[in-house]
């Protein structure tokens, strides 16, 4: 059953240093964030929206460097693997009757540069 339309939803991305449990930078989403992120060595943060946006920010500003729109809502945590030296970052989109985020079948994989 899908959440009632005529309530207030959003979701909240927080950096956290971990040293000192304190915030380093929030970043307000349209959506809930069920997913989970991934931050890559190279210092990227990917995250899904429930909108189908898929998100690169910067992880330590939290600056938004890079979005991807898809078909359905993302309720997956995204991967990051590597091979013969190419790294990639993967998600997939499902949507989520739970949510009311928008149906999809989509698995995407991205390069980073």
């Amino acid at each position: 059953m899908a959440p009632s339309t005529d309530e207030p939803r959003w979701g909240t991305l927080n950096a956290i240093d971990t040293k000192t449990g304190r915030i380093l930078w929030q970043k307000k989403v349209e959506q809930p964030l069920v997913g989970g992120v991934v931050v890559t060595k190279g210092g990227l943060g990917f995250v899904g929206e429930g909108s189908g946006r898929f998100n690169a920010f910067h992880a330590t500003t939290g600056e938004l460097l890079w979005q991807f729109q898809v078909e359905g809502g993302i309720n997956a945590p995204p991967i990051a693997y590597e091979v013969d030296g190419t790294e990639y970052i993967a998600i997939a989109a499902g949507g989520s009757q739970l949510f009311g985020y928008k149906p999809g079948d989509e698995l995407l994989v991205f390069t980073l540069p």
